[in-house]
């Protein structure tokens, strides 16, 4: 029997669904599965745990769709195969557009940048998780006219392409499903047990095929979808309808019974506002709760972004006082661009324990980066930005100091090329032209030399054995090579242990994922390319279109920690209290984001044609708000949305229209949130404002921060040393000071005397301290007079030690000339 387990949210699915499961485990039942998506995994497995124990190995396990293909393929075969990620599936792309290009009409003159390529990708993928063929393509391009058709046409000679560089030892992940549909006949792991499936709002045209696949087999199944019926009527839900419909009409055509219940809002304990906003926040009227609400709802108002997490974090520090855990609190972002880090920076300085539920960019991490410095290097040359480039990564085997030193000289020479490379030493003055060489010259430049050979010896390396390969994978081998050779395994374990010891846990898992990353781009890379022959260029291009499709995460390095994420993706049950911030009209709900390759238009007449991608603006909306729904309905006990006045550019911002709605339903007052309320809830934040009373005293908060710091000791030192350094003003250098930056003799000429009264903090900087800028070696009007001089001096002394003009020749005074130009340079 297949059972659709239908409810809103909160009415007990996934909890009847642990509850029939744990069941089924002590019963001793075997061939227990519950498949939800991916990202749901590890929560659904916690759950079971709880439920089950540790017997629970023994009976069932957690899935998702491309498990369950694992488990199947493992019994049935069909694992041989090595599966492309992300990376190797945008350079295979990347060849089969250099296969095709010549024959298509609309992306035949595209750059292969990675951008165009992630959207071919994704057309792709959309594309075969519809079950959509080349074949289907190419038929509906002959119904329809005029840029579709042509775009059609490209996208399925693109699609062909692609898939015919897949030889039977590459396989597509994207191609999984439909193999899995196939395979699931000949598995015995359905033919008894039962089949939970849960926390998907709809499903592809490849997981629809597994599960009526699924449905034939012998094995139960329930369905849970989140809707209020078969025949309710929020929009919200019509998706999850439409999915319920659909699955009724396959189970039918399997000669399966299907059975719905719709289960009522009674399965967890809420507050009763909380239960009242799940409800009616989405329904049309206005559904004014009647009652006090508790302080269950909270709507505030800061300022900006920034006051913003700041009140956040200190709701946080007093919710965690009155007896919550930090693991009760979720906090969710509207716009993760703009609160993403800045939440992250806040939480930190207040002291909150938190993890961030996100996927890292590996791009701009320093293993990555020397990587494609190297190359840019190999590629372009060597000139001074690239090589630093490269240098001050922190993975090239040069310290800071070290590179600030090398950098100096190279940008004073500016030294490029093979002069980087040679195998003489470098002899220019590190004092350049117009200063008299130092004592300590002669040891500095060997030191610079001695830094610029141990830099540049592995690229070096790299550069000639690039130079000689011909084939991709005599150029993955140099690679390599060059890998090993700078110690990048070694380097990046080492930073991750810095990074641990530093107590920054979460960069410390990332990076300690880096090498094995980088060493699965270079597998993907060989099995793909590695009989291509091509230029180093062309080389470096594709490794930079593999990699850039990396990225990293991690999983919570303790349980009791605060979840911060974006709103869309909040799925963590069992919280308390959930504080969502920049909850403004732009941002909840979100403006739906573009529908890919094809216009909304576009995938409205495929429709017609047969072809269902879907995806259209008013379906992205719906299931925008179906997310917010969903995260919205998770607390039990406290709701608060926060948004600011203005953004970070200074332009005004209005709350969401659920903000407007909850204010209404609840007969609220908006609150205006100040941050300074909350500063003196951790350490940090309250010693800043301790130490602005002890600079400008007036605040009263500021003022009881001050006493309240004052009682400790270390603290107390602080500040006082803040209020004495704040009593400082211009003008109070003494004597035995200005002696000591100045000397006993003051001298002035007339430039000087100009900078003194054009500025007096250039000239303090100039002629007291010395600073100097940094600037390339040349022959300027000043130093050009210094040369001159010193040719001078030097050719007409020895012409005088001689006898003077009369006793020598021109072609003497020539000799003599360019002894003292080589001297002067050198």
């Amino acid at each position: 029997m297949v059972t659709l387990l239908l409810g809103r949210a909160g009415s007990g699915k996934t909890s009847r669904i642990v509850g029939e499961f744990a069941e089924c485990v002590r019963n001793q039942k075997k061939n227990l599965y519950y498949i939800v998506p991916e990202q749901y995994s590890h929560d659904a497995e916690r759950l079971l745990l709880e439920a089950c124990g540790e017997k629970l190995s023994l009976y069932g396990e957690v899935l998702s769709f491309s498990r369950l293909a694992g488990r199947v393929f493992a019994e049935t075969g069909g694992v041989g195969a090595t599966l492309l990620d992300n990376g190797g599936r945008i350079l295979m792309m990347s060849r089969a557009l250099d296969a095709v290009s010549g024959s298509l009409s609309v992306y035949g003159q595209m750059e292969q940048k990675a951008d165009f390529l992630e959207t071919l990708v994704a057309a792709v993928k959309e594309l075969k998780s519809a079950c959509v063929t080349p074949a289907d393509l190419d038929k509906a391009a002959g119904e329809v006219s005029g840029p579709l058709g042509d775009k059609l046409r490209d996208l399925a000679l693109i699609m062909a392409a692609y898939d015919s560089f897949f030889d039977g030892e590459l396989a597509d992940p994207d191609d999984r499903l439909n193999k899995l549909a196939a395979a699931v006949n000949g598995s015995a792991l359905f033919d008894v047990g039962h089949i939970w499936i849960d926390g998907f709002t709809d499903f592809t045209g490849q997981e629809l095929r597994v599960l009526a696949a699924l449905m034939r087999k012998d094995a139960a199944m329930t369905v849970c979808l989140t809707c209020d019926g078969l025949q309710g009527e929020e929009e919200i839900f019509e998706a999850s309808r439409k999915t319920a419909r659909l699955l009724q009409r396959l189970a039918a055509d399997c000669g399966r019974e299907v059975r719905v219940e719709t289960l009522s809002n009674s399965g967890r304990t809420v507050a009763p506002a909380l239960r009242h906003v799940e409800e009616n926040l989405f329904r049309h009227g206005e559904a004014v709760f009647d009652g006090d609400q508790g302080g269950a709802i909270m709507i505030c108002r800061a300022e900006t972004p920034g006051e913003e997490c700041e009140v956040a974090a200190g709701m946080i520090l007093d919710l965690v006082r009155s007896g919550y855990r930090w693991r009760d609190v979720a906090v969710s972002v509207c716009d993760g661009e703009t609160y993403g880090v800045l939440a992250e920076n806040i939480f930190e300085k207040y002291g909150i324990p938190f993890f961030v539920s996100k996927k890292s960019d590996i791009g701009h991490m320093p293993p990555v980066a020397v990587i494609e410095s190297a190359l840019d290097i190999v590629v372009n040359g060597w000139d001074c930005a690239t090589v630093f480039r490269y240098l001050k990564t922190g993975m090239a085997g040069l310290s800071p100091e070290d590179c600030d030193v090398l950098e100096n000289y190279a940008l004073m020479w500016n030294l490029k090329g093979a002069v980087w490379t040679r195998e003489e030493s470098w002899t220019l003055p590190p004092s350049g032209y117009n200063q008299e060489p130092g004592e300590g010259d002669a040891a500095l430049l060997e030191y610079i030399d001695g830094l610029r050979r141990q830099a540049v010896a592995p690229v070096h390396a790299l550069q000639k054995a690039l130079g000689k390969a011909r084939g991709f994978d005599k150029k993955l081998e140099a690679l390599y090579r060059f890998l090993v050779d700078i110690g990048l395994a070694e380097r990046v374990m080492d930073k991750a242990r810095d990074l641990t010891l530093s107590d920054r846990v979460q960069l410390a898992d990332e990076y300690k994922q880096l090498w094995d990353i980088i060493v699965r781009a270079l597998d993907q890379f060989y099995a793909i390319a590695g009989a291509v022959s091509g230029s180093n260029a062309e080389f470096a291009r594709c490794w930079k279109l593999l990699i850039s499709q990396y990225d990293v995460g991690s999983i919570p390095v303790a349980l009791d920690r605060v979840g911060l994420g974006d709103l869309r993706r909040q799925r963590r049950r069992g919280i308390r209290a959930l504080i969502v911030l920049g909850a403004t009209d732009d941002a909840l709900p979100g403006t739906a984001a573009g529908g890919g390759i094809l216009s909304d238009s576009e995938r409205r007449t495929l429709d017609g044609l047969g072809i269902r991608l879907g995806g259209t603006a008013e379906e992205r909306l719906y299931r925008d708000l179906g997310a917010v729904y969903t995260a919205l309905t998770l607390p039990a006990d406290r709701l608060i949305l926060l948004y600011p006045s203005r953004g970070y550019n200074g332009g005004e911002k209005r709350p969401s229209y659920l903000v407007r709605r909850l204010t209404a339903m609840f007969n609220l007052t908006e609150q205006v949130a100040r941050p300074a309320d909350y500063r003196l809830s951790a350490p940090v934040p309250c010693f800043e404002l301790a130490a602005s009373h002890a600079v400008r005293p007036g605040d009263p908060a500021a003022a009881a921060a001050y006493a309240c710091c004052r009682e400790d000791p270390a603290m107390a030192e602080s500040l006082e040393r803040i209020a004495g350094a704040s009593l400082i003003r211009r003008g109070s250098l003494t004597a035995e000071g200005a002696k000591r930056l100045y000397g006993q003799e003051l001298s002035m000429s007339a430039s000087r005397v100009d900078k003194f009264y054009a500025c007096r903090f250039l000239y303090f900087l100039q002629y007291g301290l010395n600073a100097k800028p940094r600037k390339p070696a040349g022959f300027d009007a000043p130093t050009a007079g210094t040369f001159m001089h010193y040719i001078l001096e030097h050719v007409v002394r020895d012409i005088r030690d001689v006898g003077g003009f009369c006793r020598v020749t021109d072609e003497d005074c020539t000799a003599l000339t360019e002894k003292y130009v080589e001297k002067y340079i050198t």
